[in-house]
């Protein structure tokens, strides 16, 4: 055991890094900064308050001074490290389950409808803040989505389907039914032109 944390009051939801920094997101509504210094110690740097009024689901670093991150209070907040200020990137009226940072400056998020009737990935220019397009197919929350090549997402629900996407061009190509069973977790190993999914 390298260290030990007591910053957080309830159950983590996520952990992310980014060069020498840890964030750690919570369901008591914060998120905290730490930094590591060799050899293995780590040094508290804030704690991110004020920006959600429920559940931190994930979190995702843009830069070493600024962090988005994603609630089930329907918000998408974008923080200043440095200062632990925030602002309000994005309000919908749906839970925001994940997100991650995709090339070209495009930011994917996945979100729920409420009643569930799909579940779509957002996707965004981080630069501007602009929206450019949603991938539907989904009928059921996405559990899991990865970026392939600059290209492609693949993305996992809880009804084990499985959708490819061309998301440069917004084109689902693929569409995959019953293979994940119940695993929570994706790994995509690309071997040369082919694609394993596991």
């Amino acid at each position: 055991l390298l260290h030990n944390s007591n910053q957080h009051t309830n159950e983590i939801t996520c952990i992310r890094s980014y060069i020498d920094l840890i964030a750690s997101a919570s369901r008591d509504t914060t998120i905290t900064i730490w930094r590591t210094t060799p050899p293995n110690t780590y040094q508290f740097v804030r704690k991110l308050t004020g920006g959600h009024a429920d559940v931190v689901n994930d979190i995702l670093f843009l830069s070493s001074t600024e962090l988005l991150s994603t609630s089930s209070d329907d918000k998408t907040v974008k923080w200043n490290i440095n200062t632990g200020t925030n602002s309000i990137y994005y309000i919908f009226v749906r839970d925001f389950y994940s997100i991650r940072l995709l090339s070209n400056n495009f930011i994917a998020i996945a979100l729920e409808n409420q009643p569930i009737i799909y579940s779509e990935i957002q996707l965004w220019n981080y630069t501007t803040g602009a929206r450019l397009q949603s991938l539907k197919a989904h009928k059921s929350n996405i559990k899991y989505f990865e970026e392939v090549d600059d290209r492609y997402l693949i993305s996992v629900d809880f009804s084990n389907i499985i959708n490819i996407w061309d998301y440069k061009n917004y084109r689902l190509v693929a569409h995959i039914e019953d293979y994940c069973g119940d695993n929570f977790a994706m790994a995509v190993l690309n071997q040369g032109s082919k694609y394993h999914i596991i």
